[in-house]
């Protein structure tokens, strides 16, 4: 497990900040500050960052080779505009953009197969959403 170089969390036991992953997970949080030596080691990332965090960082996962997992909203919608009025930024990869997959298996499950950018909320949005697709 992984964390920014500047993380205050860096070299702690994930354990020590969970607690409930105590004797299940006990492993050190490694600080990454090299994204392609980092990814030389992995196939696939989940980012758990802020929105612009994951818009930099996605496309250099990308282009490694990994498959990206992106737990913010930075590649949620493809529409561009969205991401200057609600999240305060402009999105430079509109082609990252349109390769995104919305990572819902109700609604996606082919394309989840082969997908390498998977973006979504993960949270109660997903839920709704089930929902309003079930209600069709």
């Amino acid at each position: 497990m992984t964390v920014s170089a500047q993380s205050n969390d860096a070299g702690k036991l994930i354990s020590d900040l969970h607690p409930q992953l105590k004797g299940i997970v006990d492993l050190p949080l490694q600080p990454m500050s090299d994204v392609r030596d980092f990814s030389a080691d992995v196939d696939v990332v989940f980012l758990a960052t802020a929105h612009e965090v994951s818009h930099d960082l996605a496309p250099q996962f990308l282009q490694a080779g990994c498959v990206v997992f992106d737990l913010s909203g930075a590649f949620r919608v493809n529409d561009r505009a969205f991401y200057e009025k609600y999240y305060g930024f402009t999105h430079q990869y509109p082609e990252l953009l349109e390769q995104a997959v919305y990572g819902l298996a109700e609604w996606n499950a082919d394309k989840l197969n082969t997908a390498n950018l998977i973006g979504g909320s993960w949270l109660l949005s997903n839920r709704s959403a089930v929902v309003a697709k079930t209600a069709d």
